[in-house]
């Protein structure tokens, strides 16, 4: 059970990354049977004590981070007497993903996937976010791409898949090279998803990310040899390629900044009608309640109903 346990584990795992933003239901129905997973794993080791537990300080920390995040919006929830639901009733359930998330946590600690099955999945989700951003771009004819969800959290997760395969490219060193050549192309295809998803804000973390990749392949410099001087290049190349991307006609960058600016101006003006001075006074106006109740807060019901 254990063995059909971590087979089960590496499956669910290299497909909640490649499949997140393929899928639009993914981010919930992939973590949901993870969860049932996780249960089955830890009533099977209660019974048969089959298998040996790998927890250490770090899980523990983990643990306490996760129950503690439910615990507070759950005291929060008391304390208003109003229970958040959100748009759509999304936030109905959410004090129970981190649980769900900590029990995953405790049953993959049991049964640890590879983690061949997080890198391959992790460049497979890249390539295919820049894959569907390329198709709705340039055949489609959309400005900005998004697959069927809101066009930032898509931006924002394929940099994120991009970034991690740009970072597991420098910091690798024993992989085969069919990884190291498939990362490389994800860390293409996840910058490209974000490019022309027109996501403004992931833009700005490009120098931050820039600044990790750096360091993880300082860190791992004195073990690369000889392919020292190929993967300087490389990444010179990724570089190159970020910017052309950035420059390339169609591509949404310099509309989307002219458009940043354009609403600095009218916001400037009087004019918080746009989205960045929507943002602008959300933020002015959180900062005007944090000063009214500087201590325990509004709670997040409160503010809905404000």
């Amino acid at each position: 059970m254990i063995r059909c346990c971590r087979f089960s584990a590496r499956a669910l795992l290299f497909s909640f990354l490649s499949l997140l933003l393929v899928f639009r239901h993914a981010y919930a129905v992939l973590p949901l049977l993870a969860a049932g997973l996780a249960l089955l794993c830890v009533l099977c080791w209660i019974v048969n004590r089959e298998g040996r537990w790998r927890l250490d300080w770090e899980d523990g920390l983990f643990l306490v981070v996760l129950l503690m995040f439910a615990a507070v919006w759950q005291g929060d929830v008391w304390r208003t007497g109003v229970w958040p639901v959100g748009e759509g009733n999304q936030g109905v359930g959410l004090p129970l993903w981190p649980v769900l998330a900590a029990l995953v946590l405790v049953a993959w600690r049991l049964v640890a996937p590879r983690s061949d099955f997080w890198w391959w999945g992790v460049a497979l989700g890249a390539f295919l976010a820049g894959g569907i951003a390329a198709y709705e771009h340039w055949w489609l004819g959309r400005w900005r791409v998004g697959n069927g969800m809101n066009a930032i959290p898509f931006g924002n997760l394929a940099l994120l898949l991009g970034a991690l395969s740009l970072a597991g490219l420098v910091s690798l060193t024993s992989t085969r090279n069919g990884l190291r050549l498939a990362l490389a192309l994800a860390a293409v295809g996840g910058l490209l998803a974000s490019v022309l998803s027109g996501t403004r804000g992931g833009w700005v973390v490009f120098p931050v990310l820039a600044f990790i990749v750096l360091l993880a392949f300082h860190a791992t410099r004195p073990r690369w040899g000889r392919f020292r001087g190929s993967m300087v290049a490389l990444v010179a190349v990724l570089v190159a390629i970020l910017l052309a991307m950035s420059l390339m006609p169609g591509a949404p960058v310099k509309g989307r900044l002219a458009e940043g600016a354009t609403n600095l101006k009218e916001y400037a003006g009087g004019d918080a009608g746009s989205s960045l001075g929507l943002r602008l006074d959300m933020w002015s106006a959180g900062w005007q309640l944090i000063k009214l109740r500087p201590g325990l807060g509004w709670g997040e019901g409160r503010l809905e109903s404000l």
